[in-house]
């Protein structure tokens, strides 16, 4: 089969064999289509490390091919969770998502830019067969800004969002659809009355821009992954006493209950579909267009 591999620093499409299942807790699923995140692109150009050899991709849908055991069937149309837990009793982490010793697709196992794939049963979520599924690749980058909602923010606070990509207007549409009336895209006219800034680009000049922008005792809330180092400004920091929080993940349930959701719309955010051969020309899109989602597929 098909697989978009990094291996020697080098990222290509390759032949590989096909995965079996070795345990009645996993499934093997057929990719139908993934979406490319910021993150794969940095893991091509050697930004993020990663294992020796790695299968790219952490966004997906998928038909179930084979199942053993109970829980999931044959047929299944699947979203699939990037994380996986270490379930391990002592890092006390019901959560998978908060799980310190988590494995993260593409990045410490490999992921979804191939035809098929084998993961545990607990990271794929039933979802509807005649959804869109280009809407259904969004479950992860949903999840991804949900984690928001997990820093202290309140439906009455004025909150604003920093950036201009997907990820930005995602964002923002959650907490608006979600009853978070005073979030803010960012636009030319900014005030410095915010209780909240989500930085979805991270960089230093956006560090500096949010902090004229917080309210004394504001809180910025860093949500991107950025690979290089940061100069914090900590006389500044510390003059507005400002609180700064990171976001990883929300919960993949209330992300599926959000894709599911026929009012929840994000049709405006699809890009193209690129055959997974042309995997250079949808990076190459992607990089040029960071509000758009470009897809890849193998089926022809």
């Amino acid at each position: 089969m098909k697989a978009l591999i990094k291996e020697n620093g080098i990222t290509e499409l390759k032949n590989i064999n096909y995965p079996v299942i070795d345990k009645n807790t996993y499934v093997l699923v057929k990719i139908i289509l993934s979406g490319i995140c910021r993150t794969d692109r940095l893991v091509a150009e050697n930004a993020i490390l990663t294992p020796h050899t790695i299968i790219l991709g952490h966004e997906s849908v998928g038909e179930v091919i084979q199942s053993s055991g109970h829980g999931i069937s044959t047929g299944e149309l699947v979203c699939i969770s990037p994380i996986q837990s270490c379930k391990d009793t002592p890092c006390g982490n019901v959560s998978h998502y908060t799980c310190q010793n988590s494995r993260f697709m593409g990045l410490n196992y490999n992921g979804s830019f191939t035809e098929y794939i084998v993961v545990p049963k607990s990271s794929v979520y039933r979802i509807p067969k005649n959804i869109n599924h280009k809407k259904a690749i969004f479950f992860e980058p949903v999840a991804a800004a949900l984690s928001i909602l997990n820093t202290g923010i309140r439906p009455g606070d004025n909150v604003l969002i920093l950036g201009h990509s997907r990820i930005a207007i995602l964002a923002h549409r959650i907490l608006k659809y979600l009853g978070y009336n005073n979030c803010f895209l960012e636009t030319n006219q900014l005030t410095s009355e915010y209780d909240f800034i989500v930085e979805t680009d991270i960089s230093n000049e956006n560090i500096f821009k949010a902090l004229l922008l917080l309210k004394q005792h504001g809180t910025l809330i860093i949500k991107s992954k950025f690979p290089q180092e940061l100069a914090l400004p900590l006389q500044e920091l510390q003059k507005k006493e400002i609180t700064i929080k990171f976001a990883n993940y929300g919960s993949f349930d209330q992300a599926l209950k959000l894709i599911i959701d026929d009012n929840f719309f994000i049709e405006d955010l699809y890009g193209e579909i690129f055959d997974l051969a042309d995997f250079n020309k949808a990076f190459y899109k992607d990089s040029l267009d960071q509000t758009k989602k470009i897809f890849l597929t193998s089926i022809a």
